[in-house]
C-alpha cells in the first residue's frame, strides 16, 4: 500500500466522511467501503426538477413531491437529511464516488451464509432508487466464495469480503468503520445483537496487513469510531486509533498510545466501577463521557428498562452531571409512567453544562420533558416545550403530532389538522395521526371535511399497504412482533369511520 501521500482522518460518526471528501474536492474516485453496514440509504427529499426527471409514474411523482415539498417547508438545506446510514448516496449524486466496493466482515463461510441477505439489501436499494438491474453472484476461480454485484445509477456496485477482493492498484477512497472488526457477519450487524458479547473476529494488525495487500493507492482514508448507536462497543473504540497507527506509525503513535491508555482506564472502570478510573479515562479522552459509553441506550431501544436503568446509574454514580444518563433515566421513568421522576431527570439533563457531546441529548431531553408534561395534562407547558423542540429539530415528526393533540384539546381543530398532516408528511409511522384526523373531521364544514377525509383515506391506504407487507415478512421469517393486534384494532376503527364518512360526490374505496 502506498500511503505516503494518503490523507488519514479519524472521525466519530461515519457521515463525517462526506464532509472530508467535499472539503478535499474529490471527484470521480471509486469507494472502498469497509463496514458491516452498506450506509447507502436513498435520501427521499430531492429538488423538484430532479423528481420530475427521475419519476417513472404519476403516483411516484406525487409521493416524492409531497415529501420533498414538506421537507423544504421546514428546512432549506437538503443536506440536513444526511446521516450515518445514507451519506454515500449524496457522494454518488455529487460525482464524488464513482464505483463502490462494499467490503463486508467475516470470512468465506460468513459471506456464503449471508448471500441471500446481501442480495435482498441490493434489490431493495435498486427498488427504492427506481433502477432496474440484475443482482449477480460471481464465483471466484481460484479461491472459495465470490463477489455479488449489480449496477446502481450506472455505477458498478460490488460486494466482497476483504480476502476475496481483487488487488486494487488505482486511486480510491478508503472508508473504514471499526464495527467491521467486531461484527463477524452482516447478519449480526444490528447494534442490538450480542450485547456485551461482541468480540473481534480480526485484530487491527491483521486487518491492516490484509488491507495493505489489497489496496495499493488510497488517496484519502477515513476511519470512523462508530461508537454512537452501539455499533462499536466502547471497549473497542481505540481500534480506530490502532488502525491509523498500524498504517502510519510515526504520525499516529502518540495519539494511539494516549487513547489506548484511556481505553484501559475505562475498561478498568467497567469491571470495578471505581470513579478514579473513569476520571482518568475521560481526562485522556473526553469522548468517553459520551452517550454511548454504556449499554443503556441499546437496552432502552429494546425496552429492557431495568437493564438500561442499571447502566445509566453506573455512570451517574461517578459522573452525576452526565446529561445523557440523566436523559436515559428520564425515558425509563416515563416508560414506567413515573412522571414525577421523569420530569426530574429530563429537567436535570437540560440544566447540565453545555457540552458538544450532549447537544443532541439535550434536544431529546426537551422532547422528553414535553411528553411528560403532556402526560401530566399540563398542556400549556407541553405546547411551549414542543414549539421549542420543533424549532431545534424541525424534521422530527413526533413534536408535530403532539402539538396536534394539544391543539385538539384546546378545540383549535384547524391547527390540530395542520400539525397532524405535518407529522404524517415528515414520516410519523404510526396510524395515530390518521385516526386523529378522521376523529376531528366532523368539526369542519363540508368542503374542508371532504379534503381531510380524502387525505386521511389516501394515507390510510399507504399505511395499510406497509403494515400488511411488514406483517407478511415477519410471518414468513417466523418473527413474533408485539403490538400487531392493537394496530389492527385501531385500523378497523379507522376503516369503519372512513366508510361512515362518505365524500360528497362519491364514496370512499379502501
Amino acid at each position: 500500500m502506498n500511503i505516503s501521500d494518503s490523507d488519514i482522518r479519524l472521525i466519530e460518526d461515519h457521515d463525517q466522511a462526506l464532509r472530508v471528501w467535499r472539503n478535499k474536492k474529490i471527484k470521480g474516485l471509486d469507494l472502498v467501503h469497509i463496514d458491516a453496514h452498506v450506509d447507502l440509504g436513498i435520501q427521499s427529499a430531492k429538488p423538484v426538477q430532479k423528481i420530475l426527471n427521475e419519476a417513472g409514474s404519476l403516483k411516484e411523482i406525487k409521493r416524492n413531491l409531497e415529501y420533498s415539498l414538506s421537507f423544504l417547508h421546514y428546512e432549506n438545506d437538503f443536506d440536513k437529511q444526511t446521516n450515518i446510514g445514507n451519506y454515500i448516496y449524496p457522494a454518488m449524486e455529487e460525482g464524488i464516488v464513482k464505483n463502490i466496493y462494499w467490503i463486508v466482515p467475516g470470512r468465506s463461510k460468513q459471506f456464503e451464509d449471508s448471500t441471500k441477505f446481501i442480495k435482498n439489501i441490493l434489490k431493495n436499494l435498486l427498488s427504492v432508487s427506481g433502477h432496474k438491474s440484475k443482482v449477480r453472484r460471481q464465483k471466484s476461480k481460484d479461491r472459495e466464495g465470490g463477489t455479488i454485484s449489480t449496477k446502481l445509477k450506472g455505477r458498478d456496485f460490488i460486494v466482497s469480503t476483504l480476502e476475496i477482493l481483487p488487488v486494487l492498484r488505482h486511486k480510491v477512497l478508503l472508508d473504514i468503520d471499526t464495527d467491521f472488526l467486531v461484527t463477524d457477519s452482516v447478519l449480526e450487524a444490528n447494534g442490538t445483537k450480542n450485547i456485551r458479547k461482541r468480540k473481534p473476529w480480526i485484530l487491527p494488525q491483521d486487518f491492516v496487513n490484509m488491507l495493505k495487500e489489497k489496496i495499493k493507492n488510497p488517496q484519502i482514508i477515513t476511519i470512523a469510531y462508530s461508537v454512537n448507536g452501539g455499533y462499536t462497543p466502547i471497549i473497542y473504540k481505540h481500534f480506530g486509533d490502532e488502525i491509523a497507527y498500524r498504517l502510519v506509525p510515526k504520525e499516529f503513535r502518540e495519539r494511539f498510545e494516549k487513547n489506548y491508555q484511556a481505553s484501559r482506564y475505562f475498561n478498568l472502570f467497567s469491571s470495578t466501577g471505581k470513579k478514579e478510573y473513569y476520571l482518568k479515562a475521560v481526562k485522556l479522552n473526553p469522548t468517553y463521557k459520551a452517550a454511548d459509553n454504556n449499554y443503556g441506550p441499546v437496552y432502552l431501544s429494546l425496552r429492557k428498562l431495568t437493564l438500561a436503568e442499571e447502566e445509566f446509574l453506573k455512570i451517574l454514580r461517578v459522573d452525576d452531571k452526565n446529561s445523557a444518563c440523566l436523559y436515559g433515566l428520564g425515558e425509563v421513568a416515563l416508560a414506567r409512567k413515573d412522571y414525577k421522576k421523569a420530569k426530574h431527570y429530563f429537567s436535570s439533563s437540560l440544566k447540565t453544562e453545555e457540552n458538544p457531546l450532549f447537544t443532541k441529548t439535550k434536544s431529546k431531553a426537551l422532547s422528553g420533558l414535553a411528553r411528560t408534561e403532556y402526560a401530566l395534562k399540563n398542556f400549556k407547558r407541553a405546547k411551549e416545550l414542543l414549539i421549542r423542540h420543533k424549532a431545534l429539530e424541525p424534521l422530527q415528526p413526533e413534536s408535530y403530532y403532539l402539538l396536534g393533540r394539544v391543539f385538539e384539546k384546546e378545540k383549535d381543530f384547524i391547527k390540530a389538522a395542520i400539525f397532524y398532516k405535518d407529522s404524517i408528511r415528515l414520516g410519523y409511522g404510526d396510524i395515530e395521526p390518521i385516526a386523529r384526523l378522521v376523529k376531528i373531521s366532523p368539526h369542519f364544514k363540508d368542503k374542508d371535511k371532504d379534503n381531510i377525509i380524502k387525505y386521511a383515506n389516501s394515507k390510510y391506504k399507504e399505511f395499510k399497504s406497509r403494515f400488511l407487507r411488514t406483517k407478511r415478512q415477519n410471518l414468513r421469517k417466523g418473527k413474533k412482533i408485539t403490538g400487531f393486534r392493537q394496530v389492527e384494532e385501531k385500523m378497523q376503527m379507522v376503516e369503519k369511520k372512513l366508510h361512515n364518512n362518505p365524500i360528497h360526490k362519491g364514496g370512499l374505496r379502501i
